[in-house]
């Protein structure tokens, strides 16, 4: 009687745990620029750490959030573009402990470029 029991623990025990693991993961976050303004349709892109591979991809919403799901446990790293804007790369883990991962506020810089000068030429044509 004790060593069913017994086993009836172990057994659960072990359901359990593999029953709190999840096969794939959700990684979202929301997209601001140094000065906290939301950025939309910023091109988001997942690659394997290992080879570069491409993984997934998407853009932020008018709100600047986004998802993506369906990620398989490994090491990644995630690219966040937007014209006129510099490119920002974060490596990122994915477990198997949580369904979820909220990279939380992602920042990214307003690119400057900056001008020693220029000229303005002007042409006049045909009167």
């Amino acid at each position: 009687m004790v060593r069913k029991a017994l086993l009836l623990i172990v057994f659960i025990s072990i359901y359990g745990g593999v029953y709190a693991q999840f096969s794939s993961v959700t990684i979202s976050g929301q997209v601001k620029n140094s000065k906290d303004t939301i950025l939309s349709f910023v091109n988001i892109q997942l690659f394997k750490w290992q080879d570069s591979s491409y993984v997934a991809g998407t853009i932020s919403d008018e709100n600047g959030r986004f998802s993506l799901p369906n990620i398989f446990p490994a090491e990644y790293y995630i690219l966040f573009s937007l014209p006129g804007h510099d490119t920002l790369k974060q490596t990122i883990f994915v477990g198997t402990l949580s369904e979820f991962i909220d990279l939380g506020i992602i920042k990214i810089n307003p690119r400057v470029t900056e001008f020693s000068s220029f000229k303005v030429k002007s042409i006049v044509t045909g009167k």
